[in-house]
């Protein structure tokens, strides 16, 4: 019997140790002297495997830290396929313009009772950017918005972005820290109180700060760089803050109806250049105030104030401005009244502006399926979206297709259906095809909408192998719709690569496409026409039938070495 026993436990042990998991060994090092980095945390992530690739997929997550020459070493982990995440304080890992890559993140294949060693992963030291902010006559100004920006993609186009941000102190003096080496643009920004506390300051007022880019400029596009080194500190950056007239927009409003004889001053602020959206501005008031033509770089702060029957709109540098305000009834959803009001901003305030109201339009309709996949009409809504921009109205589908999108204002819009699970085949105002899917409201309330869509998706999976024909992983593959459709940014898809360099876009309005493989591109940036030009030749056009199911083989394309 003991013998029976001392058999079963040895058998026991052997079993535990075949199954006690994998180890992974390696270091993380400096990008710019390739020394260990001490006390970096090292975490295991489970990398996206396809569901039918491999029995066993990784679920848990593993940390651990560096000790002083840098190394790591990480036991009883699941098999499975992980990606190396090296994180420390002042070090960074990639670029924030950039996809989290193999290049950055490797991915290893961890087996029961194996070592995985000799992993390196590298980590460069982040900057700071140093100096002053001061007026005209060199005093300090404090509480300005310094922020650190870069040029990055937004749906295609370029257009600066904040990196990191702070705050200057009573002497002025501002600290950027945790940037990674490159090339950075400054702006400094003072909200103005004066402005933004609901209060009417009559008489002159000081010249207030305008947004200003270093070393002392009002257009971005003059401005000039900061050049930052890994784990250094550029010192000194001073930058002297601006200054420019404001003006306000004036006028008058008819009374609220609404509002049951209550005055006072309302007041809301609007950022990023007045913003597409409608805010509240006290009760039975609506407003927004948009600069025209759009400007991603204008991070202007505009304020509405009404009191009675009078509003004004404060802290405006020259410009072309849309006011509307809308009236509603608090206890009848969908009984509103409209304003609207085009103002050019020259070189003083505009006074006397009418903003007359008229009742808001409700636009209804049907929708309609076609095709053979079942769509959910409940699941969908019909939304109005500005050509150019403004605020955009949507309402819910009924189970019976019917809909009715309330408070739409005078506009061209581009009619959608959302969320992108179907795809319109056909929009008709009144049996009239709309041309683009366009509904034009700025004459006329427009008629009933017949909208037809199909959930007939096309399909397409493949995979991705570099120049020696390896599968690799985390590439960025983009599928390029057909750029004369006005829809074409809804249409545009993009999906990394899994660890075995395998891709599906499960869900794709039939069309004709063109497939790019990216290694290395900027994100957003294949989405850019004059970024995928060089590149134009290395695409693979192909046609996505409705409801169909293609496979297609990719090679990567380097982004950083456009073909000669």
């Amino acid at each position: 019997m003991k013998q029976f026993l001392s058999i079963l436990l040895l058998f026991s042990a052997v079993a535990a140790a075949q199954t006690s998991g994998g180890t992974v060994e390696g270091q993380v090092i400096a990008t710019t002297d390739g020394k260990g980095i001490r006390k970096a945390h090292v975490t295991l992530n489970p990398a996206r495997v396809q569901s039918d690739d491999r029995p066993v997929k990784a679920k848990d997550s593993y940390v651990t830290e560096t000790d002083s020459a840098g190394h790591f070493a990480i036991s009883g982990i699941v098999p499975g396929v992980y990606e190396c995440v090296p994180s420390r304080v002042g070090y960074g890992s990639r670029p924030v313009s950039e996809f989290a890559s193999t290049e950055y993140f490797p991915q290893i294949t961890v087996k029961d009772g194996q070592t995985v060693d000799g992993v390196v992963l590298r980590m460069t030291p982040l900057g700071v950017i140093s100096g002053r902010i001061l007026d005209s006559e060199g005093f300090p100004v404090s509480h300005a918005e310094v922020t650190a920006m870069q040029y990055g993609y937004v749906a295609g186009k370029q257009q600066l972005q904040g990196r990191q941000q702070s705050e200057s102190d009573d002497r002025g003096e501002y600290r950027l820290y945790n940037l990674f080496p490159g090339s950075y643009y400054l702006r400094a920004n003072v909200r103005d109180d004066m402005h933004f506390n609901g209060t009417r300051i009559q008489g002159p007022k000081p010249e207030p700060f305008s947004m200003t880019y270093y070393p002392g400029l009002l257009d971005s596009a003059q401005a000039r760089t900061v050049e930052v080194a890994a784990g250094g500190e550029a010192r000194s950056v001073d930058l002297r803050m601006m200054k420019r007239p404001l003006y306000s927009i004036r006028g008058q409003l008819p009374p609220n109806p609404w509002e049951n004889g209550r005055g006072g001053t309302m007041f809301s602020t609007f950022g990023g250049g007045g913003g597409p959206m409608m805010m509240r501005v006290g009760a039975g008031y609506q407003a927004s105030v948009v600069r025209r033509p759009p400007d991603p770089n204008f991070q202007g702060g505009f304020g509405f104030s009404i009191s009675k029957t009078s509003f004004e709109v404060p802290g405006l540098p020259p410009g072309s401005y849309m006011l509307t305000v809308m009236q509603s009834d608090p206890e009848k959803p969908g009984s509103s009244q409209v304003a609207r009001a085009f103002v050019e901003v020259s070189d003083h305030d505009v006074e006397g502006v009418d903003l007359s109201f008229s009742p808001a339009l409700e636009i209804s309709g049907v929708v309609k399926a076609a095709g053979n996949a079942p769509v959910q009409m409940q699941s969908l809504r019909v939304s109005l979206e500005p050509v150019e921009q403004g605020p955009q109205s949507a309402a819910p589908v009924q189970a019976d297709g019917s809909f009715a999108v309330k408070n739409v204002l005078p506009d061209l819009y581009r009619v959608r259906v959302v969320p992108p699970t179907v795809y319109a085949t056909s929009i008709k105002s009144e049996n009239q095809e709309l041309p683009e899917a366009q509904l034009d409201l700025r004459h006329h309330g427009g008629g009933a909408l017949t909208v037809t869509v199909s959930g007939d998706m096309g399909r397409v999976e493949g995979t991705v192998t570099d120049h020696d024909g390896k599968p690799t992983p985390s590439i960025n593959v983009t599928m390029v719709p057909d750029q004369n459709k006005p829809d074409w940014h809804d249409r545009f898809q993009n999906r990394l690569t899994d660890a075995q360099g395998k891709f599906t876009f499960p869900a794709l309005v039939p069309g004709h496409y063109t497939v790019f493989a990216w290694k290395d591109a900027p994100r957003g940036a294949p989405q850019d026409p004059e970024f995928r030009k060089p590149f134009e030749k290395l695409g693979t056009s192909m046609t996505v039938e409705a409801g169909s199911r293609q496979a297609i083989d990719l090679k990567q394309i380097d982004a950083k070495r456009p073909p000669q």
